[in-house]
């Protein structure tokens, strides 16, 4: 694959941005929504304020 290809791929490619005050609300509510979207191949981003719960979020993708 060319790197044009690819490109072209990547502008087709969907994104998702959660925003959300607190990690365990993202963790609590929307998780499954983050999960179904990744399974469906889209980019799934958070922002958040509150602390870092990175560690959190990965555990639970994997678990």
């Amino acid at each position: 694959m060319n790197g044009q290809s690819k490109n072209i791929q990547e502008i087709g490619r969907r994104r998702l941005l959660f925003v959300v005050n607190s990690p365990d609300f993202f963790l609590s509510h929307r998780l499954p929504i983050a999960l179904k979207a990744l399974q469906e191949s889209h980019e799934v981003h958070m922002a958040t304020a509150g602390r870092h719960h990175g560690g959190s979020v990965a555990a639970q993708q994997k678990g």
